[in-house]
This record gives structure tokens, sequence and C-alpha cells, in this order.
């Protein structure tokens, strides 16, 4: 059985299509592999830069954070001195009816009494 001449030909033309095919899709798929490389190098140095920011906000936070530990601690120690009892004054005598401090003259009676008459 004899081969037609024109059937060779078809089957080297579909063979030569199919490779001009392949690398053309090649050629296509190696410029998208470029593009991609050059996408994941600016997505890397993004990232670099989130990642730096990211960590400014987590030692501006661990900064918060000490400081609201800080002043509960104060608020706590106010409470406490809110909270107790006045100590007894030490050192002072103190007559009944005069307040410490104030000279006699002016701790006799209320403080409108020792006020100038403006009539």
């Amino acid at each position: 059985m004899r081969r037609r001449p024109w059937e060779a030909r078809v089957r080297v033309g579909i063979l030569v299509f199919m490779l001009a095919a392949a690398s053309f899709l090649a050629v296509l798929e190696y410029r998208r592999a470029e593009s991609l490389t050059e996408v994941n190098g600016s997505l890397r140095a993004k990232l670099g830069e989130v990642r730096g920011q990211l960590s400014a906000h987590r030692a501006h936070l661990a900064d918060v954070r000490l400081g609201v530990t800080d002043l509960s601690a104060r608020f706590d120690q106010l409470r406490g001195l809110v909270n107790r009892e006045p100590a007894p004054a030490q050192g002072v005598q103190v007559s009944s009816g005069q307040m410490p401090g104030v000279p006699p003259s002016r701790a006799s009676g209320s403080p409108i009494e020792s006020l100038p008459d403006t009539r």
C-alpha cells in the first residue's frame, strides 16, 4: 500500500502547526512567568514594609499596655488612700473648740461673724 504524497504533507503540516502553536504558547507562558516574577518582587517589598509597620504598631501597643498597667496601679493606690481611715493628728494639741493653725481670736464663733459689716 502506497501512501499518497498529500497525506504525508498534511501530517507534516499538522506537526509543524502543533510545533508552532506549542512554541507560541511557551513564549506566552514565559512572558507570564516574568510578569508574575515582577509582581512577586513588588509584593515582597510591600510585605516587608507592612511587617515594619506592624512591628512599630506592636511596639506602640506594648507601650500603651505598660502605661495602662502603670495607671491602673496608681489608681489602685489612690483608691487605697481614699478608703483608708484618717490617722489621728500627732503632736498637735488642740483644745476643745479651737482649730489647729487658727489663732484663738479668729477661732471663736462662725467665720461669718468675723467678716466686716458692709451695711
